[in-house]
């Protein structure tokens, strides 16, 4: 088996066949290509029964093969092999439904999980994986202080319904997939309403170990479900988010509303393995759903990846109120809004953030969300990172403090969007900007599935004539900790009818400056930024000089260029927008040697200025907010606790209490 990583999803295929002399292997379905740096690892190959404690299954043979530990006895050992994936199934409907049915102190263990013949393809949040305890149709019905260990889905799923069921004082440890499930999670909200589960509680639960098979597994997952309570729960040691919420991408019809999360420790969620996840997770419209008394901290996502928040409103999350959290040591932001509207952000603790503290990716024309008497705390990262520029939000009664610098530096802001000739902007930040692919083309006008115009003199590539009266771009090229520096980038716009062409030249000194930088610095990046209208093409053409040497590349992106299937394109209003990067180990192999016909890059872009806490409120945002310590009793030791004469206090914040955070002794 196959098994590839991809972004906040995991695919497992089987190995049909493999041609050695070749080199290639051919699977019983293909991978989606969502991630750039696609992962993988293989599973049950009898050549990897190497280490003491493994085994291999010969399925055709019906044997397994085990390499002993030390100690081992084959006369006196368990050796279990499971059979089914649910072990318990409650199964009434909305007219005749299981009620009142309770599972008290017991333990589940051993339940399989089956691969499909032509694999498997996670949608998300392994969803589909069975329940050991699974329930349709189940009112008043109790699972209580349970133990669930050495599963291969999940633990519990009440799923459509299920009406004032309780999760109460269970532990879930070791499992393939998640923990608890509520509701359906089915695309497009093609579901009777009857059908839609309510007034579930899942409390004083300690779910960990989880997503060993399915990385994409979630501590508590609700899809279309009402009215449900996830509280004082210990929720760590995931791949993938800690309880998400929602199960409509956009702001169209969505039955979760009314749910409640409130007074959980979620902690150690991500830890590198996936990309595109949070402590708490929203999709969709939900009014009346709170957040709030959570502890969330050290999410983190895979290293190439992104997308490890403490607290993530995606795809037209709507209506929330997140209030009285402390979200701590988040890699990518204490809170990130993908797009929303009308979110309500209070009182909140926000904490030593690693890419950007408070992170916005898309402005709409409806307010965002609303930051009030939230203390945001920073070391070295920005406070306010994304798209900041149209003014669609509401911020103030805040207090920022940045631990090692002396100004509010909001380098990531979009302060002054500068637009090009013919309906281009300049993109001044890496989260406005998305991968996309890009391949070589050097004789066929086609780049990219996308036909070119033929310019005068009938070749694809324009004259110096015109690029003599290019638009120069300004400094968006980007060379990071060079070991052997450039002399000179150019990037220059040409406009030619209704495409946009890019010219990138980079000059290198000598040929033997390459080779050493091609090995002490694989991940420098070149980065080239456009935000470019919906009907317009864009083509880069990236020019190479070494030694005289000259190589040319055409690169084409545009709304006919199919981006989608890669689920990173950024479509706005205006528009789309696209990141082309560039790794200088792949230009300079152009001089000498040779790069692949079809590649997918990622990198770092430039940024723009820092802005000034002043001039930050001189744009009319955060008037009456602070720039000082907050003064807690202390920070470094994550006592959030605050002294009586802190500045916080001045502005309205309400200290927080985290005694009551985590399951309790006795559940009530």
């Amino acid at each position: 088996e196959i098994v590839f990583l991809q972004n906040w999803i995991d695919e497992r295929m089987v190995l049909r066949a493999l041609d050695a002399d070749r080199r290639l292997a051919t699977l019983s379905s293909s991978p989606r290509p969502l991630e750039a740096n696609g992962r993988y690892w293989v599973e049950n190959v009898r050549e990897g029964l190497s280490e003491p404690g493994t085994w291999f299954f010969d399925a055709r043979a019906g044997r397994v093969y085990y390499r002993s530990r030390s100690g081992d006895d084959p006369v006196d050992a368990e050796v279990v092999v499971p059979r089914v994936q649910t072990l318990v199934h409650f199964e009434g409907d909305e007219k005749a439904p299981v009620s009142n049915v309770t599972l008290r102190g017991l333990t589940f263990q051993h339940t399989a999980w089956v691969l499909p013949a032509d694999g498997y393809v996670d949608p998300q949040a392994a969803n589909t994986k069975p329940a050991a305890v699974m329930a349709r149709g189940a009112v008043r019905c109790q699972v209580a202080e349970c133990r669930f260990e050495r599963l291969g889905g999940y633990a519990v799923e009440f799923g459509a319904a299920c009406h004032a069921n309780r999760i109460t004082r269970c532990e879930v440890s070791d499992a393939g997939g998640g923990g608890v499930k509520i509701g359906v999670c089915k695309h497009g909200c093609d579901i009777a309403d009857p059908a839609v589960s309510s007034g579930n509680v899942v409390e004083d639960c300690h779910i960990h170990g989880i997503g060993r098979v399915y990385p994409a597994a979630v501590g508590v997952l609700i899809g279309h479900s009402r009215g449900n309570r996830v509280a004082h729960n210990h929720i760590h040691d995931t791949y993938y988010t800690g309880v998400s919420l929602g199960w409509t991408w956009g702001y169209g019809r969505s039955y979760a509303r009314d749910n409640v999360v409130e007074f959980n420790h979620i902690h150690h969620i991500g830890q590198g393995m996936l990309s595109d996840m949070g402590g708490i997770y929203t999709l969709g419209t939900q009014p009346g759903t709170v957040l709030r008394n959570n502890l969330i901290h050290d999410v983190s996502r895979q290293p190439k990846g992104y997308g490890g928040w403490g607290i993530y409103t995606d795809e037209g999350s709507a209506g929330i109120l997140i209030e009285n959290n402390v979200v701590y040591r988040c890699e990518s932001g204490g809170f990130h809004q993908h797009y929303g509207r009308e979110n309500l952000l209070r009182n909140n603790i926000f904490a030593w953030a690693q890419e950007g503290q408070m992170v916005r990716t898309r402005e709409e024309a409806h307010v965002s969300f609303t930051l009030e008497r939230n203390l945001i705390l920073c070391d070295g990262e920005s406070p306010l990172a994304g798209a900041w520029s149209n003014g669609r939000f509401v911020s103030d009664y805040n207090l920022f403090f940045l631990k090692d610098q002396n100004a509010f530096h909001a380098a990531t802001i979009n302060v002054g969007i500068k637009p090009f000739p013919h309906g281009f902007l300049q993109a001044s930040r890496a989260d406005d900007a998305v991968t996309i692919e890009i391949g070589e083309s050097r004789e066929k006008p086609d780049v990219g599935g996308l036909r070119l115009p033929r310019l005068p003199g009938g070749t694809i590539e324009p004259a110096e004539a015109l690029w003599a009266d290019a638009t120069r771009l300004p400094p968006m090229a980007a060379f990071s900790g060079a070991v052997v520096p450039m002399t000179e980038t150019d990037i220059r716009l040409l406009r030619n009818e209704q495409t946009l062409f890019v010219r990138a030249e980079c000059l290198h000194s000598r040929v033997e400056d390459r080779d050493t930088q091609l090995r002490a610095t694989r991940r420098e990046t070149i980065e080239v930024l456009l935000r470019p209208d919906r009907t317009k093409t864009a083509v880069i053409q990236f020019i190479v000089f070494s030694d005289g040497e000259r190589r040319t590349h055409y690169y084409a992106c545009g709304p006919q260029t199919g981006l989608a299937w890669m689920g990173s394109a950024s479509r706005t209003t205006t528009g789309w927008t696209a990141r082309l990067s560039l790794p200088i180990q792949d230009i300079i192999s152009v001089c000498g040697g040779s790069t692949s016909a079809w590649s997918i890059f990622v990198g770092r872009c430039a940024m723009p200025p820092a802005v000034s806490f002043a001039d930050w409120q001189a744009l009319g945002h955060d008037t009456h907010s602070v720039l000082t310590d907050p003064m807690f009793a202390d920070a470094d030791a994550e006592d959030w606790r605050l002294r009586d004469d802190s500045p916080a206090l001045a502005i309205g914040f309400r200290p927080i209490d985290l005694d009551d955070v985590g399951p309790r002794q006795k559940s009530t």
